[in-house]
């Protein structure tokens, strides 16, 4: 009879631990819709502001850096010094156009 208190028991305390985590869930799946639909509406405020300022695909330039970047250094096929020559040229060049 006491084993079966504490199975019952124990039972009890997994079910109530599963029942928060289930609601945790539901918490943390509304936040992601949330944060991608302000993420929507960031990203066309800033294509909206870069059409404004003339330095349309700001972003999209950057990432395709970013990507290069990585993959260079992860080839290891180029100079870190010229690497970061040629960002700094074409940021002088995107921070020019801003002005």
């Amino acid at each position: 009879m006491n084993k079966l208190r504490s199975k019952s028991t124990i039972y009890k305390k997994k079910r109530q631990v599963l029942q928060d985590l289930k609601a945790e869930s539901g918490v943390v799946s509304r936040t992601v819709e949330i944060l991608k639909s302000r993420d929507d509406n960031i990203n066309k405020q800033l294509e909206a502001l870069e059409s404004k300022k003339g330095v349309a695909g700001y972003r999209d330039t950057q990432d395709e850096l970013e990507k290069v970047g990585i993959s260079r250094v992860g080839g290891g096929r180029a100079n870190s010094t010229e690497f970061h020559v040629e960002i700094t040229f074409i940021s002088c060049a995107l921070l020019s156009n801003i002005d």
